[in-house]
């Protein structure tokens, strides 16, 4: 395998993408995590090594993520097109979000965080897991799943010994010990699911994956938009409420300009509305459209057109964006502040657009002593070395250090640098305590309930 070309090199086992069940195929990241083990390397080599001759690809080392190998929005097609040819398993795609990459935005789907929670895992699944025909399925990237489907019990994050998040990139091998503790993360002692809303948006999930696995062409922007153009019609039945009618609109007018794709939150919404599958709306627009005389047996009526729960990581955004925007220090580059709180651009921007809008204004008119580009890299390497843990109690005069050493910054473009590291780390400090995220929160309730109520 340390050939250059591919006429030269050994193809890889020709292992075969398992499946539970229905719905329950393997996420090609847990694929790609069997496959280096079995090769004895680290994932981060494999993916090296398959983007060994693609002068397109991106860098190395992205594949960390496992959006990036699962998709819907990212580089996994190079991977995905480099596994295919190396194993000869010419239906890894099922494994991914290969059919959605153009009309479902990656809001959503777990990927890695770097502070709070990520991944997760059943315990019972990990309990009755055997080495040669377990897997970890495709469907557990959906951050709306709260259960297994296979076992009924509540999906967990933490260990329950030290209740530490275990990392996304963990190897096969070691997937189910604590990474902190080595205790199992495998139990018998699951709680099952209950909520009547949890239920059915598990089981809107697992259709919705178990048909994801039977396409092979992805599907076109164009019957999403058909969609929403004819329920903004809706030439024949009842007239749309007026917070749904808005929601409708401001889809359509998205999407009509490409401004985002609609997440599966969205299209959860939306088939919940009419009674219809998820995949229905992507494939018959005109069916899932059209006004149900008889609600579907499975519509659940209970889940509404209006601003989200704020549960974690997305809570924290508006706190952190609060905090930040309230204090004295520079603002941080706004993608910096996304990694941080582990999500994309894209997912702050559906979830709170007012404070996305706010913050990157503010970023954009504050003076700024150095480039955009350059202020990144500054912000990123400092997040990182506070992260590594072990710097003094005067950290910002040891980041200002930091900066002027590593990347040659000038005494004020580091002390700029160093004081929007600082606030973004006490904010992100500030917002890991529950009290201080419930005070915030019914400050702010008012606020989101007039939101729901006008349905803008």
């Amino acid at each position: 395998m340390r050939g250059k070309s591919r006429g030269l090199v050994t193809p890889l086992p020709p292992s075969p993408l398992r499946s539970g069940g229905p719905g329950l195929q393997e996420s090609l990241h847990h694929y790609a995590l069997r496959m280096a083990a079995q090769c004895c390397l680290t994932i981060r080599k494999l993916e090296e090594f398959l983007l060994r001759d693609d002068p397109r690809a991106p860098k190395a080392g992205n594949a960390i993520f496992p959006s990036s190998w699962i998709g819907p929005r990212s580089n996994f097609r190079s991977l995905l097109a480099a596994l295919e040819h190396d194993t000869g398993v010419h239906n890894l795609h099922t494994g991914t979000f290969h059919v959605l990459a153009d009309v479902m935005g990656r809001g959503g789907t777990r990927r890695r965080q770097i502070r709070g929670e990520g991944r997760v895992w059943c315990p019972a699944c990990y309990l009755d897991w055997d080495d040669p025909s377990s897997s970890e399925p495709l469907i557990w990237a959906f951050d709306m799943l709260t259960a297994c489907p296979n076992h009924g019990v509540q999906l967990e994050s933490r260990c329950s010994s030290c209740g530490v998040s275990q990392e996304f990139s963990a190897g096969y091998r070691h997937r189910r010990k604590c990474q902190r503790c080595q205790c199992s993360l495998a139990h018998g002692k699951g709680a099952r699911e209950s909520d009547k809303q949890a239920l059915w948006v598990n089981a809107a999930l697992l259709e919705f994956t178990t048909w994801i696995a039977t396409v092979d062409t992805p599907i076109t922007n164009e019957k999403y938009l058909e969609f929403l153009a004819e329920m903004r019609a809706r030439p024949n039945g009842e007239p749309l409420p007026p917070p749904i009618r808005g929601y409708i609109a401001m889809e359509y007018h998205r999407r009509a300009l490409k401004r985002s794709l609609p997440t599966v939150t969205t299209l959860l919404n939306l088939a919940a509305f009419q009674g219809v599958a998820i995949h229905e709306i992507l494939c018959h627009p005109s069916f899932a459209a059209s006004p149900r005389i008889v609600p579907g047996v499975a519509r659940f009526d209970g889940l509404l057109f209006r601003r989200r729960d704020l549960t974690r990581p997305h809570r924290r955004v508006v706190y952190v964006i609060d905090k930040l925007a309230s204090g004295a220090s520079p603002l941080p580059p706004p993608s910096v502040l996304w990694r941080e709180l582990g999500l994309w651009c894209d997912g702050v921007r559906d979830y709170c657009p007012l404070e996305h809008e706010s913050f990157t204004t503010r970023f954009r008119s504050q003076d700024r002593l150095l480039s955009v580009q350059r202020f990144k890299l500054g912000a990123t390497s400092c997040m990182r070395l506070l992260e590594k843990g072990g710097v003094p109690v005067d950290f910002k005069e040891s980041l200002i250090q930091h900066l002027v050493q590593r990347f040659d910054f000038n005494a004020a473009a580091a002390e700029q640098c160093a004081s929007a590291c600082a606030g973004l780390r006490e904010a992100l400090a500030l917002s890991e305590d529950e009290g201080e995220l419930l005070a915030f929160e019914t400050r702010r309730a008012h606020e989101v309930a007039q939101w729901a109520a006008n349905g803008s």
